[in-house]
């Protein structure tokens, strides 16, 4: 930017009145009849096709998120029993603590935590262009376990820029758009939330989304400008980051910071991400039950306990895998007991809690994976199991794999819970699991070979004890 051009911006950087006045006399009329809406998909900074990427990148939980969800307390403020009410809730607490300015000339990292840092609770002269805001948004959504990532809107030319927020929610079974720098979201006309292609879509065949909750700086001023000059032209290219790492993120220079050059990704998130996310989120808020009270560690073993790690008839010359390991509730009194033992989570927080729980012992190996696709190299001895099985909804698959890991001769232990509910809600997280029957249960063990040598009841849970004969 020229110095003459930074002389002509300044008065927009510090007076809201002055910047709503330069967008409410934006031309969208003429810019649109410069640059009309169609299907282009490119990069909007040099036109390049778009590369592939997936959910699983864009998404992903990261340390970066612990960090914000502790710090701003995301948790207690995403209370609600949906998803959309939960994302609302995170969008009007966004909307109320920082100002949005398109014009801003803020060079700042896309880190949120320094976006958050510099814009919240403070004036005008702090506020977020819509980057910053879609960035902070998503990430603070992922905080309290809501796959979302920041889309790049552009102009057909590539001239004019907007970025909003897509976020999958889990009821509606379905990613919808929102938009951080006016604090609304968007329906049909029916009143159907929609997605970004959606939206595009009314646009290309002359309608016009219905724009809920529009919020500019705490005013309803610009709102035909908005809707014609923000979204309506910027349609034509969508795109997304290839991945929500900090590689790059904590760059000022415009040139190294991160590319929004991916697709889209509108898949839907994995199940094993959303439990995943939900332990790393517990693990956040301070959630780890090898160091919970007596009396809480002796309600924990009402579904397993000392009679249950008897069963696995364990000794030095074993190896033993756990299935569902978390933080080692169960791993700090069976690894000390035989030769080598291996603890698979898919929950990354709750493997680096158990790695540092375990730290003193020598014989264990934790994998941060997913139980049902990762290729074991070895054969255990003892596998077992316990509240883990409600999260396999391929249970004869689950136990038909534990067969082929089982040395003969080799036990498989296996509690599960005897409620039927069919989510797990504690506080602002709620996951929908598969519970278990123990006559279900029995018949994918006798299926897959196993011999089950017993089967009893604790208060809480089935317990089963089978050999690989």
């Amino acid at each position: 930017m020229n110095i003459k051009t930074l002389i002509k911006t300044l008065p927009l950087q510090t007076n809201p009145q002055k910047y709503e006045q330069f967008v409410k006399e934006l031309d969208y009329k003429k810019l649109l009849a410069e640059d009309p809406v169609e299907i282009r998909d490119k990069y909007y900074l040099d036109n390049e096709e778009l590369v592939e990427t997936d959910l699983a990148h864009t998404s992903a939980y990261r340390e970066l998120h612990q960090k914000l969800n502790k710090k701003y307390k995301l948790s207690e403020i995403a209370t609600a029993d949906t998803d959309f009410e939960k994302v609302i809730q995170i969008l009007n607490w966004l909307t109320q603590n920082t100002f949005y300015n398109g014009a801003t000339l803020n060079y700042m990292t896309d880190n949120s935590l320094d976006i958050l840092k510099r814009s919240f609770g403070k004036t005008f002269k702090y506020a977020l262009n819509c980057r910053l805001k879609a960035i902070s948004f998503a990430d603070c959504l992922v905080a309290v376990g809501i796959s979302a990532y920041p889309v790049c809107m552009c102009s057909s030319v590539l001239k004019n820029c907007h970025f909003t927020c897509q976020a999958y929610i889990g009821e509606l079974d379905k990613w919808c758009v929102f938009d951080p720098s006016f604090g609304c979201c968007f329906a049909d006309r029916g009143g159907n939330p929609i997605d970004i292609f959606e939206m595009r879509e009314m646009f290309l065949q002359g309608e016009e989304p219905v724009v809920n909750g529009y919020n500019f700086n705490g005013t309803t001023e610009c709102f035909d400008v908005y809707v014609n000059a923000f979204l309506k032209m910027c349609v034509s290219n969508l795109s997304t980051w290839h991945d929500n790492s900090m590689d790059r993120r904590n760059k000022k220079k415009w040139s190294d910071k991160k590319r929004f050059n991916g697709k889209i990704p509108n898949e839907k998130p994995l199940e094993t991400n959303k439990i995943s996310k939900h332990y790393d989120i517990l693990i956040s808020e301070g959630n780890d039950p090898v160091h919970d009270p007596a009396p809480l560690k002796a309600h924990m073993d009402k579904w397993d306990g000392q009679k249950f790690i008897d069963k696995m008839q364990l000794s030095k010359d074993k190896t033993v895998l756990e299935i569902g390991v978390g933080t080692g509730r169960l791993a700090v009194r069976t690894a000390p007991l035989c030769k080598g033992f291996y603890g698979i989570d898919i929950s990354t927080e709750t493997i680096k809690t158990a790695i540092n729980n375990l730290k003193k012992h020598t014989n264990v190996n934790f994998i941060c994976d997913d139980f049902m696709t990762y290729n074991f190299e070895i054969t255990f001895d003892v596998i077992y199991s316990s509240l883990t099985f409600m999260h396999i909804k391929e249970k004869q698959t689950a136990i038909n794999k534990i067969q082929r890991l089982l040395k003969t001769g080799g036990l498989f232990v296996l509690s599960t819970d005897k409620n039927q509910d069919r989510f797990i809600d504690i506080g602002s997280n709620k996951i929908e699991v598969y519970p278990d029957t123990p006559e279900a249960i029995l018949q994918c063990i006798n299926n897959s070979g196993l011999k089950v040598l017993e089967h009893y009841e604790t208060e809480f849970a089935n317990i089963f004890v089978c050999i690989n004969e």
